[in-house]
């Protein structure tokens, strides 16, 4: 038998690692101009790092692009030259841990310009859940220069727990501002869990925090609930829900507008003959 108890005290090897990552360096460092285009960049970390790519991203967006991760530090490969005269910011996601799991827990960036300036256009704000009324953290918050999204984002970052959000070194002073959880990073917004999506443009600078409300993400199209004929020419639609009228009369190639009573009718007009004429 084994006389007296265990002795307590750090496991071997020292104490429990419990702290994210530091980076020590960087090249391109943080606000760097001037930077040439065939440029390799690096960056350097207090500890080895987990090999992640989903973790680190760069903007403006670049094809044939690389992360290549080397114990202490990674580097961000790119085939292409950058381009000429333009702002560029590596953004490590909350997500970026050490070895041990510990994540850095906000959204770190670094920014360099191929040009003589950089863009420093700041857009801050924080995140709210729209039903629980509470501070969100972990969304992702994507800044387009229009609202249509065809183009990839100009920005990316993710707010913190407290829900809050910064983005700097903005090119453009008219941006649309999305924002969404359970998007992934390809930013698939049909799969939000709850999104804000914006009604205008925001202008920068602007001296307010944006806050952005969270909702629930309706992907089922709206159904028709009741038809009725308001007179030869014209009849009425009742769907369950407000609905896009320029769907509508694409489907039906009609004149549509909405009913002034009613926010979830509309009225429509059928472009080639009387109603109930062929």
């Amino acid at each position: 038998m084994l006389n007296g108890c265990a002795k307590r005290g750090a496991p071997p090897g020292g104490p429990e690692d419990k702290s994210p990552p530091r980076i020590i360096s960087s090249s391109p460092a943080d606000g760097d101009t001037l930077v040439p285009n065939d440029s390799r960049i690096e960056i350097d970390f207090d500890e080895p790092v987990k090999s992640d790519e989903t973790t680190v991203m760069i903007y403006p967006t670049m094809k044939d692009l690389f992360v290549r991760f080397h114990s202490k530090s990674l580097e961000i490969q790119h085939r292409t030259p950058l381009q000429e005269n333009t702002t560029y910011t590596i953004l490590l996601t909350p997500n970026f841990s050490d070895r041990h799991g510990n994540r850095i827990g906000k959204t770190v960036e670094i920014a360099f310009s191929t040009g003589s300036a950089i863009d420093t256009l700041e857009l801050r704000g924080n995140i709210v859940d729209g039903e629980l009324f509470l501070d969100i953290g972990g969304a992702a918050v994507a800044v387009y220069a229009d609202s249509t999204m065809s183009e990839p984002p100009m920005r990316l970052t993710f707010s913190a727990e407290d829900g809050s959000f910064k983005i700097r070194h903005l090119p453009f002073k008219r941006v649309w501002v999305f924002a969404g959880i359970g998007i992934g990073n390809e930013l698939q917004w049909g799969k939000a869990i709850k999104i804000a999506v914006p009604h205008n443009a925001t202008l920068l600078p602007q001296n307010r925090k944006l806050t952005l409300v969270l909702a629930k993400n309706d992907t089922l199209p709206p159904k028709i609930i009741s038809t009725s004929a308001v007179d030869s020419f014209t009849f009425r639609l009742k769907f369950d829900e407000f609905s896009n009228i320029d769907t509508i009369a694409e489907s039906l190639n009609a004149k549509i507008w909405l009913d002034p009573t009613d926010s979830t009718s509309v009225l429509a007009r059928m472009k080639n003959s009387p109603l109930g004429k062929s």
